[in-house]
């Protein structure tokens, strides 16, 4: 039974090794908004570049898996007076539901690690764990390159944020899950992808 069981599972992994390929891919990201009072005097000015890189390795047609990394800077506050950066690391696996010609439908759950911190007064550093599950489109263009995007029209998460204001230590749990319409207009929710395969 024991040589039967060690020779099963040399199949499954010979088999895999043989449709199993590599691919690195990301994307790139730029945000700016701005809410004014009364007077129209801008009382808070958002401005972010976000740079997403992922590598991942294919494990047979409907299965993947990776890690994807995120990068973002940007300034926000009272004339975008504050200046802030965040680094995220998230491992995910993926499973293709459906196909239709070149375009795949999938899940992707993920869990993200992330921190954060802000380099004016008052000055705020932080770190965050989340679980994630979110819609996948993908595109294949030819045998190597590929378009995906991400939708953040239904999402389940739980997110951990602990943040350390000079001093002043707290911490928030949210858990969300649903459909978001909002996010059907705003870029924010949507992105975008270029992948190749090896």
């Amino acid at each position: 039974m024991k040589k039967f069981f060690i020779a099963l599972v040399m199949l499954v992994m010979t088999a895999g090794a043989a449709h199993a390929q590599w691919y690195v891919g990301g994307g790139i990201g730029f945000g700016t908004s701005n809410s004014k009072n009364n007077n129209g005097q801008v009382v808070n000015k958002r401005t972010q570049f976000t740079f997403t890189p992922r590598v991942g390795y294919i494990i047979n047609d409907n299965w993947l898996a990776g890690v994807k990394l995120g990068l973002t800077t940007g300034t926000y506050g009272s004339w975008g007076a504050q200046k802030g950066t965040s680094f995220m690391i998230a491992p995910y696996a993926r499973y293709n539901f459906a196909r239709l010609g070149r375009f795949a439908f999938a899940a992707e759950a993920s869990i993200e690690f992330s921190t954060f911190g802000t380099s004016e007064a008052p000055k705020q550093s932080g770190f965050g764990f989340g679980l994630g599950i979110e819609p996948v489109v993908a595109f294949d263009i030819n045998e190597h390159w590929g378009l995906e995007t991400t939708i953040d029209l239904f999402r389940f998460g739980y997110q951990y944020t602990g943040t350390d204001t000079e001093g002043v230590k707290t911490s928030s749990n949210a858990f969300n899950i649903g459909v978001d319409g909002d996010n059907i207009f705003n870029l924010g929710g949507l992105t975008f992808s270029v992948i190749y395969k090896f």
